[in-house]
């Protein structure tokens, strides 16, 4: 009875374990743990390619993936070194999470799947389609570019993330909070390009830069308090739509306002944003 009760307990095992991705090879392996939104530490488990009774480990270290093979023992076991084994994978990966040393890759934490953090269909588009004009500056999440999109020749700007970037949750989080707002006095996601690096955020582009810059240039030295009050009001009104959405952006202030022609202002920058339940 237990010989026919033991698939059911390690199906059972295997699918809730957050680092468990069943059978894909070993290319699709590597393309997710290379992915963005992985790290040095990130993992999966998956069945071998060549043994389906058995299981992989693919592992990432800083820029490669490594592979170990999960075999069974005839009583059921699992092991990687025939020095020990274990009665479940659960135990096998903590043992080796536990001790990083032995396979001489760690093991930190359950490989995120890309569909999780940039569920962004039908937002992504090839990034052959935007030519890179010229620098803007740098952003909350690195560099910030003018750019073209060429098939609807239309000027763009562009946020880019690169892979080791340390604050990919926050930029993720501003992914989530543009795709879901839609108010003309808060910047507009336009596409985005998440296969590769870097990763792009195109928004709409607001031509005269911060608020911040822009009072300090010429023009905005000799804008006068009804142009202030103009510029003022138009941030009111997207952080009321904000407010309406109980959404708190955290981090307001002219850096993160954009400005456009004939004084058009628009908030910027929802990295740091919070919904409040």
């Amino acid at each position: 009875m237990e010989a026919l009760l033991l698939p059911l307990v390690l199906t059972h095992e295997l699918l809730s374990g957050e680092w468990y991705y069943g059978n894909i090879n070993r290319q699709k392996a590597e393309k997710l743990l290379l992915a963005p939104q992985n790290k040095t530490g990130s993992f999966l488990v998956r069945i071998s390619e060549s043994h389906s009774d058995e299981y992989t480990i693919s592992a990432r270290s800083e820029t490669n993936v490594f592979h170990f093979r999960i075999q069974r023992s005839s009583v059921g076991a699992y092991f990687v070194s025939d020095k020990i084994s274990f009665a479940t994978l659960d135990e096998l990966i903590r043992y080796y999470q536990n001790n990083p040393k032995i396979l001489g890759c760690p093991l930190d934490q359950p490989c995120v799947q890309q569909r999780e953090l940039f569920d962004m269909e039908p937002w992504e588009r090839p990034r052959e389609e935007f030519k890179l004009v010229k620098k803007l500056g740098e952003g909350h999440f690195g560099e910030v570019w003018e750019a073209v999109w060429t098939t609807k020749d239309k000027k763009v700007a562009i946020k880019m993330l690169k892979q080791e970037d340390t604050k990919l949750d926050e930029f993720v989080k501003e992914v989530h909070a543009l795709k879901n707002l839609h108010h003309p006095k808060l910047i507009q996601l336009l596409a985005l390009c998440t296969r590769g690096e870097p990763v792009y955020i195109i928004t709409e582009l607001m031509t005269k830069g911060s608020l911040k810059s822009y009072l300090a240039s010429p023009e905005g030295q000799v804008l006068t308090s009804a142009h202030l009050i103009y510029m003022a009001g138009q941030v009111a009104e997207g952080m009321a739509y904000l407010e309406d959405r109980h959404i708190v952006h955290r981090d307001l202030a002219a850096r993160n306002i954009l400005v456009g022609s004939d004084l058009e202002c628009k908030v910027a920058d929802f990295g740091l944003a919070r919904i409040i339940k």
